[in-house]
C-alpha cells in the first residue's frame, strides 16, 4: 500500500480506491468503488468518509452532503431510486432535526426527526397549495 500521494489500489474487500493517502490511510480527496458498484466520491480522513461527498448506490439511490467519521452528518440530500427526495439534517447516519420529503408528484412533507423518526408537528403541502397538519410521536401519528 502506498504511504503518500495519489494512488489507485484494490483493497482487501475488493473495493477500488483512487485518491490520496497519508501514512497508509485514505486521506484527502478520493473515489471509493465497492465490489457491487456503489461509489463514494469526496473527502476522507483517517481511512473514513469525512467532509463533503456523494455516495451513489447501485440501485440509483444517492446521498449528497456531509460525512463525519464515515457516517452521514450535517446537511444533506438523500434521493431514493423512486425519486422521493429528503432534504435536511443527518446525525450518526440517521435523519435528525428539520427536514423535508419531496415526492415526484410535487407533494412536500415538512417536519422534524429525532433519532430517525418523525417527531412533533408535520405539514403536508400538495402541488395545488393545500396544507394538512399532523403530529407525530416516536414515528407514529398522534390523533
Amino acid at each position: 500500500m502506498a504511504t503518500e500521494g495519489n494512488e489507485q489500489i484494490i483493497l482487501p474487500d475488493g473495493s477500488r480506491y483512487e485518491g490520496t493517502f497519508e501514512n497508509g490511510k485514505k486521506e484527502g480527496k478520493g473515489v471509493l468503488t465497492t465490489p457491487d458498484g456503489s461509489c463514494y466520491e469526496g473527502g476522507f480522513k483517517n481511512d473514513k468518509k469525512e467532509g463533503d461527498g456523494i455516495y451513489t448506490w447501485i440501485d440509483g439511490a444517492r446521498y449528497e452532503g456531509g460525512f463525519v467519521n464515515g457516517q452521514k452528518e450535517g446537511k444533506g440530500v438523500l434521493t431514493a431510486p423512486d425519486g422521493i427526495r429528503y432534504e435536511g439534517n443527518f446525525k450518526n447516519d440517521r435523519l435528525e432535526g428539520k427536514g423535508v420529503y419531496v415526492y415526484p408528484d410535487g407533494q412536500r412533507y415538512e417536519g422534524t426527526f429525532v433519532n430517525g423518526q418523525k417527531e412533533g408537528k408535520w405539514v403536508l403541502t400538495t402541488p395545488d397549495g393545500r396544507h394538512y397538519e399532523g403530529h407525530f410521536r416516536n414515528g407514529k401519528e398522534v390523533k
